[in-house]
């Protein structure tokens, strides 16, 4: 189970931590909010695979560098 993410700098995300409880996360924002930003940080982070056209098009604009950081529990 994911507990928690970390995003610096990683797309639209300057600084952003997210905590998971037990149960169902549902993301739900307006069109541009991040919320496939969120999944493609999770997806990167566990398999080094996203939904955009190139790696270095995760870093955040005017950053050098950027990251994502998953944690979770088995």
């Amino acid at each position: 189970m994911i507990t928690s993410v970390e995003l610096g700098d990683f797309l639209a995300h300057s600084d952003t931590k997210l905590e998971f409880d037990n149960g169902v996360t549902v993301f739900v924002g307006h069109n541009g909010a991040g919320k496939s930003s969120i999944i493609d940080a999770i997806t990167f982070a566990l398999f080094g695979q996203h939904t955009r056209k190139s790696n270095k098009g995760l870093i955040k604009r005017g950053s050098n560098q950027g990251y994502s950081k998953v944690n979770f529990s088995v």
